[in-house]
């Protein structure tokens, strides 16, 4: 798969995030995540929505078919804002136009969601292939980096010091390098980690060194 790769907007030498070179909905560009300059945290809410809107299509269908239009129109919004926020520009002008409608006491029932339907697939595949993409990427780069525990373990205590977001990859290779190891005395500040407890996770990795 070709691939190119964003500029890097933030100052932290992060790396940037690479991206398919078709996307069907995905506009990162236009994404208001991304003026904060965090690549990670961009991909932490790329996997966050794909979480929260794999079943969104069958909620909103139950929704409408019980003509619950509180509900609908609670799915909808929130689908908004989240649209919005992620640059999945062509999804949030659908979701905003059907917003307005429910809003003026338009009968759900003369409104067409077939449109919203196959955007909200296609913004998922999209989402899930640019995570799918960046795990790999990110997952080699931590291998050739830190494969050995110690350094892995220097770069997980100089992360929580500094209060990075630590990512799924960086997790599971640790996790990784900690199994083939039988290393077990690790697993707290793993399993803190994992919740963003980050100064207690610190300090229970200074505490076994």
């Amino acid at each position: 798969m070709n691939t190119h790769q964003t500029s890097n907007i933030g100052a932290n030498n992060v790396a940037p995030i690479v991206y398919p070179d078709l996307l069907n909905v995905l506009q990162p560009g236009l994404a208001s995540i991304n003026e904060l300059g965090q690549p990670e945290t961009y991909l932490l809410i790329l996997e966050m929505f794909v979480q929260q809107y794999e079943s969104f299509n069958d909620e909103l269908k139950t929704a409408i078919k019980t003509n619950n239009g509180p509900e609908v129109h609670a799915l909808i919004h929130t689908l908004k804002g989240s649209s919005g926020a992620l640059g999945l520009q062509r999804l949030n002008e659908i979701s905003t136009e059907l917003d307005l409608q429910i809003t003026q006491r338009v009968d759900i029932e003369t409104l067409s969601f077939e449109p919203l339907y196959k955007c909200v697939s296609s913004s998922i595949t999209d989402c899930i292939q640019v995570l799918n993409l960046n795990q790999k990427k990110q997952s080699q780069s931590l291998a050739t980096v830190d494969g050995d525990l110690s350094e892995m373990l220097v770069s997980l205590r100089s992360k929580l010091h500094n209060h990075e977001l630590i990512t799924q990859p960086f997790i599971n290779l640790l996790i990784s390098i900690l199994n083939e190891k039988n290393c077990r005395k690790y697993d707290q500040v793993v399993d803190l980690v994992k919740e963003f407890e980050y100064s207690k996770a610190y300090q229970s990795l200074i505490d076994l060194d």
